[in-house]
């Protein structure tokens, strides 16, 4: 999403900068990353003990936690707000940005952050929903009209990838509606926001709309259009989140 605070930022130990544990596993919470630092204290790694020394006070240097638990407990209000001090650079940084950047040219990065969780979203929940195989999600979730027209996209693109690749924005608020009872808690998810049961499904053919004349036209993109894909891109977001 182009202008909210950046949930995918991935955790990483502000000590170090690196983003895994010792066994390579991806930190996936604060407490991850404070468990990763008071390990390396204890160890007597002096890196990692005189950042905590700095947010958390001396008493880190007497080591008289019990645990790694109890150290890491410590640590970690310092690890969220050191992550919220990024996010608020980051999210300041995109808005200045976007205030100096030509309509058009933002209207293609919000609908480049509509389209790709939303492609990668629908195809993961067809094959948890019909599985893996080509005649499973493809043949049983996509409309054949569809995977005639992906077909010949395919046929005229160099290099050549799967047919889902060749979806439009059009093409995949059809397959939500011919797949509605697997995009069931999805779409109940989004219509909280908003007004209207089909307000979500409508959007997606509205994106569709300014896309084309964001790409095949001169027209100007208006402030209205901007401030609706802007919206449209938190839905999208809530969406495509793990359920």
């Amino acid at each position: 999403m182009a202008t909210s605070r950046s949930e995918s930022l991935d955790w990483r130990c502000p000590a170090c900068n690196i983003g895994t544990n010792s066994e390579g596993v991806a930190f996936s919470s604060a407490r991850a990353v404070s468990l990763h630092i008071a390990g390396k204290i204890k160890t007597g790694d002096s890196t990692h003990r005189q950042w905590a020394v700095g947010r958390v006070g001396d008493n880190i240097q007497t080591l008289r936690y019990e645990t790694i638990n109890t150290l890491a407990a410590e640590i970690e209000p310092s690890i969220i707000e050191a992550r919220q001090i990024i996010e608020e650079l980051i999210l300041r940084s995109i808005e200045e940005r976007d205030a100096n950047e030509e309509p058009n040219v933002l209207a293609y990065r919000y609908i480049r952050n509509i389209e790709v969780p939303l492609h990668k979203c629908i195809r993961q929940t067809l094959v948890d929903g019909y599985g893996a195989n080509e005649d499973e999600w493809w043949v049983k979730g996509i409309p054949l009209a569809i995977r005639r027209d992906c077909a010949n996209r395919k046929e005229e693109s160099t290099p050549r990838e799967e047919p889902y690749h060749y979806t439009y924005l059009i093409d995949l608020k059809t397959i939500i509606e011919k797949n509605r009872t697997l995009f069931e808690n999805r779409l109940r998810t989004v219509n909280k926001q908003t007004n209207h049961q089909r307000e979500f499904l409508d959007g997606i053919g509205k994106c569709n709309d300014i896309r084309n004349r964001v790409m095949h036209t001169m027209h100007e993109i208006s402030d209205d259009d901007l401030s609706f894909l802007k919206q449209f891109c938190s839905l999208v977001k809530q969406f495509s989140e793990d359920l």
